[in-house]
């Protein structure tokens, strides 16, 4: 997989699942994997993963089977109040609140302010 491109830290997290599959499952049997994932209480998004890394160890060592498809929930971002804003900028150091005042109030993302020189924004 480095071949492919994949950086040094997406290795370490692959191996560390695959080995967490291992621990618990016969990786060479790929039915009793997908009811050992099947049977995890956990979310989709995490099932979902550990099928995309079981297939990468599939494809390597030419294992036939079929992949199961999970679904991910899509989670509905929590907006704070602004009066919990408003709290955190008036314990905020005057290069911060300056910072956490112009987010809240133009509604960029932080690394958009960052960028204020090559986006024109002063």
């Amino acid at each position: 997989m480095k071949k492919q491109g994949r950086k040094e830290t997406t290795l370490v997290a692959i191996s560390r699942k695959l080995r967490y599959l291992a621990r618990n499952v016969d990786l060479n049997q790929p039915e009793k994997v997908k009811e050992f994932i099947a049977n995890l209480h956990s979310s989709d998004g995490h099932k979902d993963n550990l099928i995309d890394i079981y297939g990468h160890y599939a494809n390597f060592y030419n294992i036939q089977w079929l992949r199961p498809k999970y679904m991910r929930e899509e989670r509905v971002t929590r907006v704070p109040k602004e009066e919990d804003i408003n709290k955190i900028i008036s314990h905020a150091k005057l290069k911060y609140a300056v910072a956490y005042s112009t987010i809240r109030d133009i509604g960029i993302r932080p690394v958009e302010l960052g960028k204020e020189q090559t986006v024109g924004f002063f």
